[in-house]
This record gives C-alpha cells, structure tokens and sequence, in this order.
C-alpha cells in the first residue's frame, strides 16, 4: 500500500513538472511570436537600393510601416506618410493606403475639384422622373460626367471609354489638337525668327568686320596706284607715279602728284585752289591718307582718331564744316592729323595693334609697300 502511494505521489509529481514546462514553453512561444510580429519584415538591398514597399536602414531593406508608403526603388532612410482624405471638405478615399502605394483621395459625386479644393459641380442635378414611383430620383449627370448607377462619375476617370462620353471627349480633343498646332506654329515662326536674326547678323558682321577689305564705299576712288614715295618727313613735292586703272577707266601712264590729289582728293578741294596749294605742299600725300582710310573699320573710325589724340571738338567741326561725304569728312580729320608735329606712321602702327587690329595694320603695311613700287 505504501508502495503505491510512493508511486502515486511519484508520478503526480512528474506529470506537475511536465505541465509547467509545457506552460513555459508555450508562453516563451507566444513571446517569440509576439516579438517576430512586431519586427518589420527584412530583405537584402539590391545594388544599393531598396525596392517598393521598403526604406533602407544600414544594410538592410525594411518594409513601411502601416499609414506609410514607398512607391518606386530608393535609398531613403524613411517610408512616405500616407495623406487623409479631408471629408469635411467633401473628399473620399477612391484607393486605400498600402507599402507601396498612397492614399488616393477624389471629390464626392456632386463635387468636381477645382484648384485643389471640391467645389459644387454646377452641372449635377438631381430630378425626379415621371416614370417611376415616387421616392425613386434617377441621377442627371452634367457635362464630362456619366452616370454609373446612383453616381455620377469623371470621364476622365474612364479615359473617356463610356458612350456617354464620346461627345464630351470628342470637344475636348479638339481644343487639344488646336492647342497642339498652334504651339507647332509659335515653334516654327521661333525657328524661322532665329534663323532671320544669324542670317541678319551674319550680313551685318560681313558688312563691319575689323578688315573690311571687300568694302566698296560709293565715294572713295577704287583706282590701285603704285606711286614711289619716301616714308620719312620731309618729301618733295613732286613723285614720279604710274597708274593702274580698273576696267573700263584711263589714265596717262607718266602723272604728278598734283594730279593724283586732284584725283584723290574730295569733291571739297576741287576748285579750290588755295586748298589744292596746301595739299600739294603737305608730306602726307593724298593717295597714303586714302589707303589708311580703306584699312580702318567704319565704325571704329572715330576710336581710331581719339587714339592719334584727335579731340571730339576738331572732327565735331570738321562734321559741321565738311560736305555730306563721309569720306571726305575722314580724309579732313585724317589730314588735320598728319599735319601735327609728332603725326608718324609708326604711331597709326602702334594705334593699330592697340586696337587689336593687327591684321590691318599688316595689310595696310603690304598696301603702302605696292605703293613705293
């Protein structure tokens, strides 16, 4: 008897040891279980970056939490908050929030957004039809919505797709093609525009570049002369020249000087004879003012005189005194100049290079050089 008790209490004593390790093992589950459920799910990054669904935390790719999302591959070390539907102003949730996608709010039936807001659609009516019994009031849908049981829904929303709405879609894609044409029309009238200016541009620089050897002005003689003249100061008054004249032109073959700046001089100094006694005395002969003229650019004429230290006040006078010929108004400043004390052609050189015009200054050089020929 008492050895079946000892069994018994044996046994009983076993069978309460097992029990609370069951009950353990049991409650350490649910603890695990628990613990996994309140892990975020976890994957390995791909090239750097986490995939949809997931932000990057180190080296590890975790899922969004609830009310957060990410919609495209990225390395950002946070999930996007999901927005809210704003239903006091009208707005319903049309998709629900997930890992991957936002929260897609639209206007209620009878409201249509406008600047971000649900306005009152103007065009959704409600009325009641004749036909049916009382208590039933079929929905009457306005212009780009169609009716879809109870409601009435965006036709945009449907890609235009529904019957109802082929006339709407149809007004709309012809705003959009003329919209269309006439951006390719402003596009076109642009690219015509930008080729009118580079070709005007093109034309004018030709017109003023700095070595404007193709110029023809009207009033300046085009006639190549091959005179000998000796570059220093003091020259005599008399050269032995020969003339080479364009097509169509004569000259005798053996002149003075006196009747080349008869030639060359401006219309101002023809019957003049007091005039034509001071050219025929000054050591800068008419031909070599000419050819210094012809190698300065137009528009830097003027530059060109304040550098030889001509003053605005003399070439002013000169403009007021001279006849309506530019040339001859550049001849009378370019010769106001020679005759001062220090005028050399080393100086029109040096002005030249100053000028970043060394390309004149060597044809201008080559130019005086076939004139000593």
């Amino acid at each position: 008897m008492s050895s079946n008790l000892i069994v018994t209490c044996h046994l009983r004593a076993e069978t309460e040891h097992l029990r609370s390790m069951i009950l353990s093992t049991l409650f350490l589950d649910l603890v695990f279980i628990q613990f996994i459920a309140s892990q975020s799910i976890r994957t390995n990054l791909t090239d750097g970056k986490c995939t949809a669904g997931f932000y990057k935390s180190g080296q590890e790719c975790i899922s969004c939490e609830s009310g957060y999302y990410m919609d495209s591959t990225n390395m950002h070390d946070k999930c996007l908050p999901c927005i809210t539907c704003d239903e006091p102003a009208h707005e319903v949730e049309e998709k629900k929030c997930t890992s991957t996608q936002n929260r897609v709010c639209v206007c209620k039936s009878e409201f249509i957004r406008v600047d971000r807001f649900c306005k009152p659609n103007p065009n959704f009516t409600v009325s009641l039809n004749p036909q049916t019994t009382i208590g039933t009031s079929p929905v009457v849908c306005g212009s780009g919505f169609f009716r879809d049981g109870r409601e009435c829904k965006s036709c945009f929303k449907v890609k235009c797709k529904n019957e109802s709405c082929k006339s709407f879609c149809s007004s709309i894609n012809k705003e959009g093609l003329s919209d269309t044409l006439l951006l390719v029309f402003l596009m076109i009238v642009a690219f015509l525009g930008s080729l009118f200016l580079i070709w005007f541009g093109r034309r004018f620089c030709r017109k003023t570049k700095n070595c404007p050897n193709s110029q023809n002005r009207s009033d300046q003689p085009n006639d190549v002369i091959n005179i000998h003249i000796p570059m220093g100061r003091n020259v005599s008054a008399r050269y032995e020249t020969t003339i080479k004249s364009l097509p169509g032109t004569s000259y005798p073959h053996n002149i003075t000087s006196g009747d080349i700046q008869s030639i060359m001089t401006p219309l101002i100094a023809q019957g003049n004879p007091k005039l034509m006694q001071v050219l025929q005395k000054e050591s800068w002969p008419a031909p070599v003012l000419y050819t210094v003229i012809r190698e300065i650019p137009v528009l830097r004429w003027k530059e060109f005189l304040r550098l030889l230290s001509v003053s605005d006040d003399q070439m002013e006078r000169i403009e007021l005194e001279a006849g309506p010929s530019y040339l001859e108004k550049q001849y009378l400043m370019l010769r106001l100049w020679s005759q001062s004390s220090g005028a050399k052609m080393e100086n029109i050189y040096s002005t030249l290079h100053y000028m970043n015009l060394s390309g004149c200054a060597q044809e201008l050089q080559e130019k005086l050089e076939q004139l000593q020929v």
